[in-house]
Parts: C-alpha cells; structure tokens; sequence
C-alpha cells in the first residue's frame, strides 16, 4: 500500500505498509509499515501501483499538491524503493481507473483520470501513449 489522504484530518502521507497475508488461527496477516523509505516517496492519493514481477511493484503519478509524473520501483524482497531516471510522459492521476499488467509482453497499461489517456509502461521502464478513452 503506498501513500494516500486520510479522510478525517483530509491530510496526504506517504507511508509505505504492506500486509503479511500468511495465514493462521492467531494472526490472520499483519501490517508493516515500511518507515525508513518514505522520505524520499514524496505525498500523495490516486498514484498508480501494479506487481511487475516476482519481487517489485512500479508505483507512478498521483497528486500531492500537484499531480504527478514521478515514477518508482518498490522491490518488496530487499525493502527498498528507487526513484527511476525517466518520469512518466505526462502527470498521471489513475484514481478509480483500470491499470493492467501483461506478464507476456511485461507492460502496465493504465488511463489518466484527468486526460482520459491511455499509457503504456514497458519493462524497458519506456512508455508509450496511447489513444484517449472519450473518443
């Protein structure tokens, strides 16, 4: 789970949690807040996050003030996180909207909430824009 807006206080965070879903009758999963990386995970809701292999997650966009076009690896294995060289082409807010991964052509294809775009994210971490969504 990465960053988002508390909806009482409507305060952005940037934590970074994720869930030990191993199962037993004394703890159904436990919580774990990742601390020592969310500095550099700057605030924000409406990102995009999506598993793009066996040990990372690619987290891009959101808004935090702003919208975003930052782009992410968190590798869940190690407990880092690296801001990659190249940003997304575009600030992309996918809040409610459909992200897909293709693990055959290894690609996230995903839609900016505001511009109706749909992005294409490839392994090579390059991105190709699509066509929009209204037309």
């Amino acid at each position: 789970m990465f960053a988002g807006i508390d909806v009482h206080s409507k305060r952005y965070f940037n934590s970074i949690e994720r869930l030990d879903t191993s199962y037993n009758t004394d703890a159904p999963g436990k919580w774990e807040v990742i601390q020592d990386l969310a500095p550099q995970f700057t605030i924000r809701q409406g990102q995009c996050s999506h598993q793009i292999n066996k040990n990372e997650i690619v987290v891009f966009g959101g808004f935090g003030g702003d919208f975003l076009d930052d782009v992410f690896t968190f590798n869940h294995s190690e407990g880092t996180m690296r801001r990659e060289e190249r940003d997304a082409p575009q600030k992309i807010f996918t809040y409610q909207m459909p992200t897909l991964y293709d693990e055959v052509k290894k690609h996230v294809l995903t839609v900016d909430w505001k511009t109706k775009k749909t992005l294409l994210y490839q392994e090579d971490k390059t991105w190709t824009a699509l066509r929009q969504l209204d037309q």
